[in-house]
């Protein structure tokens, strides 16, 4: 692409502009996946064309899942555009109080938006691991703040109350605020170290679980995006620096 002169982020603004003249283009810097989705959308769609019909894998369910849900937001972001403009006076003379929308439609603010999103990570994640103390991270150097309760998978856990469908669902993106120094795999190693014992013990056994699955890289990159890490570092992994990335994410948000 960079031969080619093809600027990713000129092309995502365009389709958010050409998409959505009437809204705010999303934050690079604080909503990378809202910003680069639309780019992501056409590039599914171009590859889909290109993919064997006979090609049916998880992959491809979880694209199709993508773009269901997808369509859903576009859905509600035009429904709350609708409900933005002025209303006729002609109604009866004591209206209902007007209600602010729901945090749930994609015209909340960003702050409310990752309340919500948080939220229902916990309700995703409750099955996953057993009731801890909640807690936000800080940052990895000062990590001996967090409180958990250690062992969030016993040693006897064989790994089927965490589904690698699960541990690849990103509740949100929490490494934003623990981003690696690089990609290499000796660089990522000490990254991983730097947390606490309590975020590295389920880290290691969702690491198991992954290598056991046989996951694809391409699962692993989007996983690890979908958790704040940054697209052309995800890019420039290995699987077994991405196991690490995506295991760490999904025990911060456990």
């Amino acid at each position: 692409m960079r031969e080619n002169a093809v600027d990713i982020d000129i092309i995502a603004d365009h389709l958010h502009q050409t998409n959505s003249p009437t809204t705010s283009t999303p934050s690079k810097n604080d909503q990378l996946v809202e910003f680069i989705a639309p780019l992501i959308h056409e590039v599914v769609t171009k590859l889909k064309a290109l993919q064997p019909q006979k090609t049916e894998g998880q992959a491809l369910r979880r694209v199709q899942a993508l773009e269901a849900q997808l369509k859903a937001a576009q859905d509600q972001l035009a429904a709350a555009s609708l409900s933005d403009q002025p209303q006729s006076h002609t109604s009866s003379p004591n209206p209902p109080p007007k209600r602010s929308p729901s945090s749930a439609h994609l015209g909340s603010t960003p702050k409310r938006k990752a309340r919500k999103t948080e939220e229902t990570a916990e309700q995703k994640l409750s099955k996953m691991f057993p009731p801890q103390e909640a807690s936000a991270p800080s940052v990895p150097a000062a990590a001996e703040d967090v409180r958990r309760t250690p062992g969030c998978i016993s040693d006897g856990d064989d790994g089927s109350l965490l589904s690698v469908s699960k541990i690849l669902d990103a509740s949100s993106p929490v490494l934003k605020q623990y981003q690696p120094g690089g990609f290499s795999a000796a660089t990522i190693k000490k990254w991983f170290q730097t947390f606490p014992t309590e975020t590295q013990q389920p880290a290691k056994k969702i690491i198991q679980i992954l290598n056991d699955s046989g996951v694809t890289k391409t699962d692993l990159q989007q996983a690890a995006i979908q958790y704040g890490l940054p697209m052309d570092m995800s890019l420039k992994m290995t699987p077994s620096t991405l196991h690490q990335i995506v295991a760490i994410g999904a025990s911060l948000t456990a």
